[in-house]
């Protein structure tokens, strides 16, 4: 199934990396493969991951503490977004 990702939920990314990397130089780089390899799981399997509201699920990387929020309709999977473990889980609602 096609996967798309927001632009809200790139800059999540992106905001993530760049503060990782002002901690120490080159980790946010290894930031970046957590979302991706998430992504590749949903897409195999869309419904791996719990529904955590109406048609929105969660799924938690593994090395850093952020969650991809996404949802599953008929013709894609839509990433809205890729949030800290901390944040409130209701950010994802911003767009």
């Amino acid at each position: 199934m096609k996967l798309s990702i927001r632009k809200e939920a790139e800059s999540d990314i992106a905001s993530a990396i760049a503060w990782y990397d002002r901690q120490q130089s080159g980790v946010g780089g290894q930031l970046l493969n957590e979302p991706h390899r998430l992504f590749e799981r949903i897409s195999e399997n869309s419904f791996l991951f719990p529904e955590i509201q109406s048609g929105i699920r969660r799924a938690l990387t593994g090395l850093f503490p952020y969650a991809v929020y996404y949802r599953v309709s008929e013709l894609e999977i839509t990433v809205y977004a890729v949030l800290h473990q901390r944040r409130s889980p209701a950010a994802w609602q911003r767009a």
